[in-house]
């Protein structure tokens, strides 16, 4: 519930999301689809969306990029794990 909270974002969205075609259709489709929360990523205009199951996180991706399409704009989803392997050095 703390991580939900913490993605209710009243400064910065409200600003950046006019200059988002459809944002609030795509958050939307994705708390639909079970999102723990969604928001712009920095200063836009990459979406993002936490879930809890990488199903709910798929079957979200088809709606919000449907979202997108919807208002004329291509979009182009991506899954990724927040605990991911992250950057490493790799041998010459």
């Amino acid at each position: 519930s703390l991580l939900r909270q913490s993605l209710a974002d009243v400064l910065v969205e409200p600003k950046r999301a006019p200059l988002i075609p459809g944002f609030y259709a795509v958050k939307q489709a994705a708390l639909d689809a079970g999102a723990i929360g969604a928001s712009i990523s920095g200063a836009g205009p990459s979406v993002f969306a936490w879930f809890s199951d990488r199903e709910s996180a798929a079957k979200a991706q088809l709606a919000m990029q449907a979202a997108f399409e919807a208002t004329g704009l291509r979009a182009t989803g991506y899954l990724a794990p927040v605990a991911g392997r992250g950057a490493r050095v790799v041998p010459n």
